[in-house]
């Protein structure tokens, strides 16, 4: 198996039990268990990571060039950015039970917290 195959597999996986831990009250999942499929997400995504920069490393991953880097910021933005907007009306379901200007004001700040968290990751990447 090719290493970004095996990385894209890894992250994939983690991802989607990351989620299953987000949503496990309206999937049924019972509340002594929540953690867990975070606690595995974590195991899964903890060697895609490793790998990646095994991979990054070894030379098997090009690096990305400044153009590269500047598309996957905006991107990650606007992608967050539906994500936020998108909150006021989905964390009812997950069980968050406050008024929908608190979940608009919570999801402005998230907005924010999330392009200083992608910035600063982009400067320091490699």
């Amino acid at each position: 198996m090719k290493p970004a195959t095996r990385i894209n597999t890894l992250f994939l996986t983690g991802s989607a039990l990351m989620l299953a831990g987000v949503f496990a009250k309206p999937l049924g999942i019972p509340s002594a268990f929540e953690m867990v499929p975070t606690l595995v997400a974590v195991v899964f995504i903890y060697p895609g990571y490793r790998a990646s920069m095994q991979a990054k490393t070894a030379g098997e991953i090009p690096a990305a060039s400044v153009s590269q880097k500047q598309k996957k910021f905006w991107v990650m933005v606007i992608t967050g950015a539906f994500t936020c907007a998108a909150c006021p009306f989905v964390l009812p379901y997950s069980g968050v039970v406050l008024p929908f200007w608190e979940l608009v004001l919570l999801s402005v700040l998230s907005f924010f917290m999330l392009v200083g968290i992608v910035w600063l990751a982009m400067r320091l990447q490699k």
